[in-house]
């Protein structure tokens, strides 16, 4: 068991040094790199170790005993994988039944007059010749292996580090080779030099690829891209504080990164570097009120995006209006919120956030269970088929968003139902929902809402979308429920904000989606992901990014309209993405994708290109 300690401590030395020399993913452009990297110094560790024993422990039949012991093992371990009835034991017996076949062939070549006697060079040649189909499947298994996790070792954002993926996998080929190749350290000479030739070998190899655009994690080619994977959405934001019709609005893009080495190794430029990440400090929602593509929230938090301001507004054609219909009191815990939403495209989406120690009850886009969605703070609900940059100039928003709270009507002590309705916004919108002021969500008119379903959370995601003809708006309710036992006090339901909403839509296909800005930051990319040998660093730009005009308003209840609405009870922010269409594409965004474009194609003509 020595030489196995031994290789998983040189596995985990390398991702120490990968770390601190900022190379993780260095095989990404190149995953056949894996082998050297990793599977090299890990048949040096291993080999050395059993050259070691052999030479301070010479034992009878020392070589016998460790080849039948890893047949031992095999035997064992094809046994139990056959009584279990797992598939993939066909392959145990690979590494069984062809070595068993090493001493039967010795004993044949004697009896045919081959060879006269056992030597070391006798039993190497057998034992490489009966362990061919072993490398050759475990090779075979390897590269299926690296094919398929080298790539999803990209999408999985910095919540796990690949390099963590990547070794263990390497472990399992070393050490079947290692297994296999032990017994003969036993039976020949000393193998120090060869050792140390190896490891002053790897030495080289680490060092060309700590200096040359060997060890760049991504590259640009038509015929096998690796490219760095980002969302940057060009963003109108429209803030409605409680008990307030005047909106703060922003305009910024938004910008995310898919990969692990996150948003700080993007390359520098004024539409992909922001000083902070988006402050949440102010909001329960989980999303930070930030315009989400889908709830990957939890992969890629908030703080590993970037909201960085831009001057001009992108064109949003069917802007979000969210309005609170109706806020009924049903009990002395519950409380139904009637929504209607307006405008947006077919990619929509909700963040439902109860306040004020309320919880989601019910809502009519679903049968609601609590044990399905666990617990959390907000629900991200579809309505459809980062880092955030702030930016100079806007984007076109050709529909902007804005959200009316018509009612406000108390059910029971514990429970208010508040009427929305939304206006504006494109095609992909969505929902931000945060109860306040101590309410849950009991209810609403997406779907049958069960708490089970959610769980424990502040804010609800809700997708609010269509197909080819857009609805004139879209109406839902939600019930609230109170978890305290205090009940709800009418006269002082309309100082409390139950929930906060966001609606937010996404023009991602259409004449739309690209405004002014995206369409400067695709061709910059376009352009610089070409030549990355014209700067230092311009490898960084081996970029392609989901970009789109993107709208989100947050609203508590809704907008203000009726005798009830003067208490916060739900913070509902709702976003709309210009995913396609002529202004999917701002100007910066149309800057970023050239400069991603051209740089990604030139790793060579700078430093961390």
């Amino acid at each position: 068991m020595k030489f196995q300690k031994k290789i998983s401590g040189v596995g985990l030395l390398i991702i120490v040094i990968l770390v601190a020399f900022d190379m993780v993913m260095c095989w990404y452009s190149f995953p056949e790199l894996v082998f050297p990297l990793y599977i090299f110094p890990m048949l040096i560790a291993g080999c050395s170790t059993h050259a070691t024993i052999a030479h301070l422990h010479k034992k009878l039949n020392a070589e016998m005993v460790h080849f039948d012991g890893v047949l031992l093992l095999f035997a064992i371990l094809l046994a139990y994988s056959t009584y279990l009835g797992i598939a993939s034991a066909f392959f145990l017996l690979i590494h069984a039944f062809f070595p068993l076949l090493r001493d039967p062939l010795i004993y044949l070549l004697g009896k045919m007059g081959l060879i006269t006697r056992v030597t070391p060079r006798c039993l190497l040649f057998t034992q490489l010749l009966c362990t061919v189909p072993v490398m050759v499947f475990d090779a075979y298994a390897a590269m299926l292996l690296f094919d398929f996790f080298v790539p999803v070792t990209g999408r999985m954002g910095v919540s796990i580090n690949p390099e963590y993926v990547m070794m263990p996998l390497s472990l399992f080929v070393a050490l079947s080779f290692v297994l296999y190749t032990s017994n003969l350290f036993y039976v020949s000479r000393r193998m120090d030099y060869p050792m140390k030739c190896g490891s002053l070998l790897y030495c080289l190899f680490f060092l060309s690829l700590l200096t040359t655009r060997l060890g760049w994690p991504y590259k640009y080619s038509d015929e096998s891209p690796r490219l760095r994977r980002l969302i940057t959405l060009d963003t109108e934001r429209s803030i409605y504080p409680f008990r307030s019709s005047s909106p703060v609005r922003e305009h910024a893009l938004f910008v995310q990164t898919l990969d692990y080495r996150g948003i700080n190794d993007l390359p520098e430029h004024t539409f992909l570097t922001g000083n902070n990440e988006p402050n949440c400090s102010d909001t329960k929602d989980e999303y930070c009120r930030l315009p989400y593509y889908t709830a990957i929230h939890q992969m890629f938090p908030p703080r590993e995006s970037r909201w960085i301001p831009l001057p001009n507004h992108p064109r949003i054609t069917k802007p979000i209006s969210v309005v609170n219909t109706e806020k009924l009191v049903l009990s002395k815990s519950e409380v139904r919120m009637n929504f209607t939403i307006f405008g947006g495209v077919d990619k929509m989406s909700l963040h439902l956030t109860p306040l004020s120690g309320f919880v989601v009850s019910s809502w009519s886009f679903t049968n609601f269970e609590p044990s399905t969605f666990g617990k959390r703070n907000t629900y991200f609900v579809f309505l459809t088929e980062s880092r955030w940059i702030p930016l100079p100039n806007h984007p076109r928003i050709t529909k902007p968003i804005s959200a009316v709270n018509t009612e406000k009507l108390v059910l029971s002590k514990s429970e208010v139902r508040m009427n929305f309705t939304i206006f504006g916004g494109v095609d992909k919108m969505s929902l931000h929902l945060t109860p306040l002021s101590g309410f849950l969500v009991s209810s609403w008119s997406f779907t049958n809402f069960e708490p089970s379903t959610f769980g424990k959370r502040n804010t609800y995601f809700v997708f609010l979308t269509y197909g080819a003809e857009a609805p004139e708006h879209r109406a839902f309710w939600i019930i609230l429920r109170k978890i305290n036992s205090d009940g709800i006090n009418e006269e002082d339901l309309d100082e409390t904000p139950l929930l906060e909403i966001s609606v937010a839509t996404h023009y991602a296909h259409g004449p739309h989606q690209y405004s002014e800005t995206l369409s400067q930051l695709r061709s910059l990319i376009t352009s610089r992901r070409k030549t990355p040998h014209l700067a230092v660093g311009w490898w960084k730009w081996a970029i392609t990014t989901i970009a789109g005009v993107a709208e989100i308003v947050m609203n508590s209840d809704g907008v203000n309209e009726g005798d009830l609405d003067e208490t916060p009870l739900l913070e509902i922010s709702v976003a709309t993405h210009y995913a396609h269409g002529p202004h999917q594409y701002s100007e910066t965004l149309s800057q970023l994708r050239s400069l991603i474009t051209s740089r990604r194609k030139t790793p060579h003509l700078a430093v961390g290109k």
